[in-house]
């Protein structure tokens, strides 16, 4: 049969008009959600917690811009290292990021975040004998007292107290052997596969993870709007079960002397040596620096690298703490059960 021209026409629309739909749908939006979860470091693969999904694309796009010139890292001491932007995730120095190695007590990253999904912060936790007996660092509990979630956390997370780890831990599994194996799957679940928890506190060395790890888990943590108020505090009181009011002071000394630290969190044992988790923020951007294994205190080294990143990263238009991507993710205030990832 012969078909006119405008019938050929009018049927190749037609197939074409069929194959798009048959086409799934791929926008460039869509491509960078589906990446999400993957850091996009300067080198190398990383994997991360769950991780905020990507800036719309602007309808109208401007140049890109170039990035900075190249500014050698400083030199640091400590084995294991990270510097890396908290929002985007991108990582802009690692020295040996996936050695492993005891972390001390940034173990209590993991031990706050469980506790605040599995708890609410008006809940009473006993002290048992063994909470009680903890060593070095310490709240001064002792075996009966009773204390609320809420101040504990502030103990665990400013003064890095062992005795409160330990009746979190028990408080929340019934067993510090149960809570340690809880870290470990939740850790899994994270996408963390180079970590394993041996202790609720820390001190127990045989526990292990990298710096990679650490920065995934620190991401994670910063998802809670809790997390991030109660280690971004320097001082905080607590009445002790006896009527006694005790300061706490943070241990982490980047909050009392680098401009815009907020966190997060150091730790220490003999056979560990130093580690700090610092995060300060200048403008819209927020890094984050990771040393693990520094055989002395960290806290120069990680002014130092943290001064750097901020000399080399170009500012965050927006900060991506608050973008959809976290919207199927429950997270509540500070007086409420939270859990993020």
């Amino acid at each position: 049969m012969h078909v006119g021209r405008s019938a050929r026409r009018a049927l190749a629309g037609l197939a074409l008009a069929l194959a798009a739909v048959a086409l799934p749908t791929c926008s460039p939006v869509a491509q960078e959600a589906q990446g999400a979860d993957a850091w996009t470091p300067l080198g190398g693969a990383v994997a991360a917690a769950t991780a905020p999904a990507a800036l719309p694309v602007p309808e109208t796009a401007g140049p890109v811009e170039s990035p900075p010139p190249p500014v050698p890292a400083p030199g640091v001491a400590a084995p294991s290292v990270v510097v890396a932007n908290l929002d985007t995730g991108e990582i802009l120095f690692a020295k040996r990021p996936d050695d492993h190695r005891p972390i001390a007590s940034l173990t209590k990253i993991m031990t706050a975040m469980i506790v605040m999904e599995t708890t609410q912060p008006t809940d009473v936790v006993t002290i048992s004998k063994l909470a009680a007996r903890q060593e070095p660092t310490k709240l001064g509990l002792r075996r009966g007292q009773r204390m609320d979630v809420h101040d504990l956390l502030y103990a665990l997370l400013l003064h890095s107290s062992n005795d409160v780890a330990v009746a979190f831990a028990e408080h929340v599994s019934r067993s510090v052997r149960a809570f340690d194996a809880m870290m470990t799957q939740r850790a899994l679940g994270l996408g963390l596969t180079d970590t394993w928890f041996a202790s609720p506190s820390g001190l127990n060395d045989d526990g292990y993870s990298t710096a990679r790890d650490v920065a995934a888990m620190t991401r994670w943590a910063y998802q809670s709007p809790t997390f991030a108020s109660i280690v971004a505090t320097k001082t905080y009181t607590v009445e002790m079960p006896s009527g006694e009011r005790v300061s706490l002071r943070n241990l982490n000394e980047l909050l009392f002397d680098y401009q815009g630290a907020i966190g997060a969190k150091t730790g220490y044992t003999s056979r560990s040596h130093w580690s700090l988790v610092g995060v300060a923020k200048r403008g819209g951007t927020r890094l984050m620096v990771i040393l693990l294994g520094d055989p002395a205190k960290p806290f120069s080294d990680g002014k130092k690298l943290l001064n750097w990143g901020f000399r080399v990263t170009r500012p965050t238009a927006r900060s991506v703490q608050h973008s959809s991507a976290l919207r199927d993710q429950p997270v509540f205030d500070l007086r409420h059960r939270e859990r993020v990832g």
